[in-house]
């Protein structure tokens, strides 16, 4: 639900008698007319009023977001009248206004829990590393340091290039994929019901990953507001969740390329091994060979699927997690 804010001003030193808008709402927005108007979702906001001379009237109307992605409001019609119907002025004005609503994180217990198994400490390798803000000492220098961590005051007095040695953190780095692709030809489309699940649960992976501090990306083969193939590398800075949160609702229900590309270019990018969270309602035997050089590059990979059928996932390596998902549990 957002608060939809119209402002109508009369800049003339004219009164307005009667001034009526109407504003059509796209397919998956509807507004709230509350009790007195029957509790009915209208998609078109109707304002009427009048306009003293210079004066200036703000409408609020809550509108319902029933549907993930970038809708676009257009147009206004406006009727200009003198109050007594002998005058009466029609016009269309261009209001090129849009709003992106985000896919709406899966919130049912049994579904988080599943959530939770997957991204949870149990299930997530960490990778040790340096962390700059904990000092520990100071080494001899090794060929590969980097010159910004040389200790000049501890090289003086021992006459030999020391570099500061700092304790080690871990670092979780995690990528959610979601498929678009559901039949060999990855043009043909596929369920509108079955997409729009997957990027909840997309959102809600990608949601309980910030909560952990996880540094986390986005990669898909779903066609969206920008050129190529999504993909968008793991961080963990202030705004990243939103920013990942706006991408999938931005993102359409058309494959631009099957899952098996999508996932050759994400090798080509992403060197660090990482874990992989694959959210496919399709499998095939070229994504089973993709799939044993993710391993192979060191990545932890889970598939995510509302493809119930075992047989599908018979030959999957045994190092790999297949959690089949009850769409009806989040319907």
């Amino acid at each position: 639900m957002v608060r939809l804010t119209t402002v109508v001003e009369n800049h003339s030193w004219m009164p307005m008698p009667l001034v009526e808008l109407h504003i059509p709402l796209p397919e998956g927005l509807a507004a709230d007319f509350g009790v007195k108007h029957g509790g009915l979702w209208r998609t078109e906001l109707v304002y009427r009023t009048y306009l003293l001379p210079r004066q200036r009237v703000t409408f609020q109307q809550d509108v319902l977001c029933a549907e993930r992605g970038l809708h676009r409001i257009t147009k206004t019609e406006i009727k200009l009248g003198d109050g007594l119907g002998l005058s009466t002025l029609f016009e269309e004005l261009e209001t090129p206004l849009s709003l992106l609503v985000r896919p709406r994180p899966v919130t049912e217990d049994g579904l988080l829990l599943r959530c939770e198994e997957l991204i949870g400490e149990t299930a997530v390798q960490r990778w040790y590393q340096e962390d700059a803000s904990r000092l520990q000492g100071v080494r001899s220098y090794q060929a590969g340091d980097p010159y910004r961590f040389i200790h000049w005051a501890a090289s003086a007095r021992s006459n030999q290039l020391m570099v500061k040695q700092f304790e080690t953190t871990s670092e979780t780095t995690l990528y959610v994929i979601p498929n678009a692709q559901f039949f060999d030809a990855h043009w043909a489309g596929g369920v509108k019901s079955v997409s729009e699940f997957q990027y909840r649960v997309a959102a809600t992976l990608l949601w309980m990953a910030s909560e952990r501090q996880f540094s986390c990306g986005l990669c898909t083969n779903a066609a969206w507001q920008g050129a190529g193939w999504l993909l968008q590398a793991a961080d963990r800075g202030p705004g990243h969740l939103d920013l990942l949160l706006g991408l999938l609702g931005g993102l359409t229900r058309q494959a631009q390329c099957s899952y098996a590309e999508l996932l050759r270019f994400f090798r080509e990018r992403v060197s660090q091994a990482s874990t992989l969270l694959l959210i496919t309602p399709y499998w095939s035997d070229e994504l089973e060979d993709v799939l044993r050089l993710l391993l192979g590059d060191r990545h932890r990979v889970l598939i995510l699927t509302t493809t119930e059928d075992a047989a599908v996932w018979q030959g999957i390596d045994p190092a790999v997690s297949v959690v089949v998902l009850n769409q009806e549990e989040a319907s």
